[in-house]
């Protein structure tokens, strides 16, 4: 029957969803702990009896940091939110490409080393062309692009092929 078909519709939906759903929030919290090692990024459902129709709702936990809301967190901190969570969706649903503009801008050199070390790892299967100022995270890059002034006051493309240039 029709009914019985809708069911078993939902039940196989929700079943993948929740699959899906705990291996993301795993990568989540994995991916917070790489910028902040004694804290916890919870990403949860607010209604677990009804996961298709759900809120997903954040939880930042820390032994050093008491933060009671997103809002308290400085812009850096709510950038590093949203960048674990974007790395985390790159590693489970394996992104063949990411375009990422200025992604970094909001970090400190720190943290955006750690971010260089992530992509690089994660560069292994999938494709990022990351636009940035950031020395620190260019230092990750394969191939840096540049656009300058010339002389004459027209743009100039150049590049650099970073292994050509530590291997000489």
């Amino acid at each position: 029957s029709l009914r019985k078909i809708i069911r078993e519709t939902r039940e196989e939906a929700e079943k993948r969803f929740v699959g899906c759903f705990l291996q993301f929030k795993d990568l989540v919290n994995k991916n917070w702990q790489l910028f902040f090692p004694n804290s916890n990024l919870e990403i949860f459902l607010d209604n677990e009896s009804d996961p298709l129709t759900s809120d997903i709702k954040l939880r930042i936990s820390s032994q050093k940091k008491s933060w009671r809301n997103i809002i308290m967190l400085s812009g850096g901190e709510k950038s590093l939110v949203g960048i674990s969570i974007l790395l985390s969706a790159v590693e489970l649903a394996h992104i063949n490409f990411c375009f990422w503009d200025e992604i970094d801008s909001a970090l400190d050199n720190q943290n955006a080393m750690i971010l260089g070390r992530k992509i690089k790892e994660l560069s292994k299967e999938n494709q990022f062309i990351l636009i940035s100022h950031n020395p620190v995270l260019m230092q990750y890059a394969d191939i840096i692009y540049g656009v300058t002034l010339n002389d004459k006051g027209s743009s100039q493309v150049f590049f650099w092929k970073l292994e050509e240039e530590v291997a000489n």
